[in-house]
């Protein structure tokens, strides 16, 4: 495995071998029964955090899974406040799915018990992050789900939502969707270029 460091030259194709990397981990002998089993993706996201340890070991980087440490004002790595009325001002494009039916399984997935009047989906918390703790260096931000999640897909607003409005500027957002076999997993992400919010496909 070689390891890798994220300097502010890291680019598409360095994401590529990452990601690449990524899912021959998950898929590798050890792995595979956690994707085989539909375990918890929680799990998964476990795995995957496995890897990019090993990748970023000799780095400043910290690997965090649903960071949401305050410290200081650097350190706050969450999203606050959106409504559902802002959300669907929004636009977000990807070629496999339309913004509305993005945003309807998004609100649908966060509106369960919550009042349509109200804030929802208070903290905006992501699922794994590459980054240097304790400051405003923040590289990679992945959103993980499973294919045969009712709301898969959905999370691609969420990464949107936090480029948008966090201020927390990550080099890329990603969406990571894994499945029973290595040929179902998808891949989309955002780069960090001001009032882009087209997703762009890896896998």
């Amino acid at each position: 495995m070689i390891k890798m460091k994220i300097s502010d030259d890291f680019n598409y194709n360095d994401l590529c071998l990452l990601i690449n990397g990524i899912v021959e981990y998950l898929y590798n002998d050890k792995n595979i029964c956690l994707v085989k089993s539909e375990i918890n993706e929680k799990t998964v996201c476990g795995c995957i955090k496995e890897y990019l340890d090993k990748r970023f070991c000799d780095s400043n980087l910290s690997i965090d899974l649903e960071y949401n440490k305050v410290l200081n004002s650097y350190s706050k790595k969450e999203l606050y406040g959106i409504t559902i009325e802002k959300i669907r001002k929004n636009k977000f494009i990807c070629d496999i799915i339309s913004n509305e039916e993005l945003i309807k399984r998004y609100i649908d997935k966060k509106k369960k018990d919550k009042d349509e009047k109200k804030e929802f989906d208070k903290r905006f918390i992501p699922d794994i992050i590459v980054h240097e703790r304790n400051t405003n260096k923040n590289k990679l931000l992945f959103e993980v789900k499973k294919a045969s999640n009712d709301y898969a897909k959905s999370d691609i607003v969420k990464l949107a939502l936090i480029k948008k409005y966090s201020g927390l500027n990550y080099d890329y957002y990603i969406y990571f969707e894994y499945g029973l076999e290595k040929n179902d997993v998808i891949v989309y992400y955002l780069d960090n270029t001001k009032d882009n919010f087209i997703f762009k496909r890896i896998i």
